[in-house]
């Protein structure tokens, strides 16, 4: 056997077992709730129109809460289809930033449309995880 074939014999079942490892490795992560729904594991009524919900993301890899400010006429299981604004908090805040700091609750125009609040962690960043390429929760725009 030649030295250049005795090398290509070595490496090619290395860089097979390499490129085996990183793509077993990539795929689940990347597709990791892609086609799991997210789903509410918990409610908490706070008033006539505000509802606290935590919610179980696939997209974000944990549980996740998300205040809601109801239409005034909102009814569950809603027949019909409401405007919604996303009112999204900025760093080291939560879901009941709009609430809590705001007279969000109390606008007119706000009456008849959903308003969403989610919580985005501890420094609040509203981003999907890149991961050196590999991407992966969290995952901010399917949770949206």
């Amino acid at each position: 056997m030649s030295a250049p074939f005795t090398w290509f014999a070595v490496l090619l079942p290395l860089i097979m077992v390499a490129v085996a490892a990183y793509a077993s490795s990539q795929a689940p992560e990347a597709a990791r709730g892609a086609d799991q729904p997210a789903r509410t594991v918990a409610t908490r009524t706070l008033g006539p129109r505000i509802r606290d919900l935590t919610i179980d993301s696939p997209a974000l890899g944990r549980t996740a809460e998300v205040r809601l400010l109801l239409p005034r006429r909102f009814q569950a299981p809603a027949d019909r289809r409401w405007p919604v604004l996303w009112l999204l908090h900025g760093c080291c805040d939560t879901s009941q930033s709009w609430t809590r700091s705001t007279d969000v609750v109390e606008l007119a125009e706000l009456a008849d449309v959903l308003v969403v609040m989610p919580e985005a962690g501890e420094v609040g960043f509203y981003a999907d995880c890149y991961k050196g390429g590999r991407k992966g929760p969290p995952r901010w725009r399917p949770f949206i």
